[in-house]
C-alpha cells in the first residue's frame, strides 16, 4: 500500500511539473541537447509571452548560429544588444556570424567590441586577424594571429592566417616556416598547398611537390594542385612527370588554357614539336598571348 501511494504522488509531482515547465525551459533543455531545430520553435513561443527578453534574444541566435543560419542570428544578436545585452560573447558570436557571411569589416568591429570587454580573448584575435586578411590588412592580420598564438600555442588556424599574411606580403621563407606550424597542428589542403607554393617561389621545388602531392590525397579532384604540381615538375626537367599532371588538370578543367601552354612547353623540351604546336595553339584560341610568341617562334601551322 504504501508502495502505492508513493507512486501515485510521483504521478502528480511529475503531471504538476510537467504544467509548470515554461517555453522557455524547454528551449534552454533542447539547447543543452543540442536539438537546436526545436530549441529555435520553443524560444519563438517564449518570446510571445515574453518579447522583451533580451536574453531570450541572444540564446535563440546561438541555435540559429549552430543551424548555420547566419543572417538569423544575426538579427537575434541585434535585437539582444538593443534590449541592453552587452557582453563579449555576444558581440563574438555576432562577428562570426558576419564572418561566415563574409562580412569582414562588420565582423572586425564586432570582434574590436568582443576584446574592448574581454581584453585576452585568444579566439577574437584569431577572428578578428582573419578578418584582416580578407581586408589584405596583412600587418594587422600578423598582430592579430601573433597575440592568438601567444595565448594557444597550438593554434593553427592562427598559424594559418599569419602565413598566409606573409605569403599575400610575398614573405615566402616566412609564409613557408608559419605554414609548417600549422601542418604539424593541424594538416589541411590549404596549409599544404600555400607552402608548396611560397617554396615554389623560393625555388624548392622537390619539397613543393611533396606538399603538393599531400594536399592531392586530401582534394584529388583539385585542378590548380595538378597544374603547380605539374610547374614543379618542369622547373625540375622531369617533363614527362608534367605533362601527365597537366593533362590531369585538364581533365578537371578543360578551358585551363594555361595548361595547354605549359604542357606545350614540357612536349617542346622533349622536341615533340607537332604535340607542342597542338597545345600552343589551343591555348592561343583561349586567349593566352604567351602561346602566340611560340607559335611564331616555333612556326606552328594552325
Amino acid at each position: 500500500m504504501k508502495n502505492g501511494f508513493c507512486g501515485i504522488t510521483l504521478f502528480f509531482a511529475l503531471s504538476s511539473f510537467s504544467q509548470q515547465t515554461t517555453p522557455a525551459a524547454e528551449a534552454a533543455a533542447f539547447h543543452a541537447q543540442k536539438n537546436y531545430l526545436s530549441a529555435v520553435k520553443k524560444y519563438d513561443e517564449a518570446l510571445v509571452q515574453n518579447p522583451g527578453s533580451a536574453k531570450l534574444y541572444y540564446r535563440r541566435g546561438q541555435a540559429k548560429y549552430a543551424l548555420k543560419k547566419d543572417a538569423e542570428a544575426v538579427t537575434d544578436y541585434d535585437i539582444a544588444i538593443e534590449k541592453g545585452y552587452v557582453d563579449y560573447e555576444i558581440y563574438y558570436y555576432r562577428g562570426l556570424s558576419k564572418f561566415f557571411l563574409k562580412k569582414y569589416q562588420e565582423a572586425a568591429s564586432d570582434f574590436d567590441q568582443s576584446l574592448a570587454l574581454r581584453k585576452y580573448f585568444s579566439n577574437a584575435y584569431l577572428y578578428r586577424g582573419a578578418c584582416n586578411f580578407y581586408l589584405a590588412k596583412d600587418v594587422d592580420c600578423i598582430r592579430d594571429e601573433s597575440w592568438a598564438i601567444s595565448m594557444d600555442k597550438k593554434n593553427a588556424s592562427a598559424y594559418y592566417y599569419c602565413g598566409m599574411a606573409r605569403y599575400q606580403m610575398k614573405d615566402y621563407h616566412g609564409a613557408a616556416t608559419d605554414l609548417t606550424k600549422a601542418i604539424d597542428l593541424k594538416k589541411t589542403f590549404e596549409s599544404l598547398y600555400f607552402r608548396g607554393m611560397a617554396q615554389y617561389h623560393l625555388g624548392e621545388y622537390s619539397k613543393s611537390v611533396a606538399d603538393f602531392c599531400e594536399a592531392i590525397k586530401i582534394k584529388p579532384d583539385d585542378a590548380q594542385c595538378y597544374f603547380e604540381r605539374g610547374m614543379c615538375y618542369l622547373m625540375n626537367g622531369n617533363d614527362d612527370l608534367a605533362i601527365a599532371d597537366f593533362t590531369r588538370a585538364l581533365e578537371l578543367k578543360p578551358d585551363y588554357k594555361k595548361s595547354h601552354h605549359f604542357r606545350a612547353m614540357a612536349k617542346m623540351y622533349k622536341t615533340d614539336t607537332l604535340g607542342a604546336c597542338r597545345d600552343f595553339n589551343l591555348a592561343a584560341q583561349a586567349g593566352f598571348s604567351d602561346s602566340k610568341k611560340m607559335i611564331q617562334k616555333l612556326r606552328c601551322s594552325n
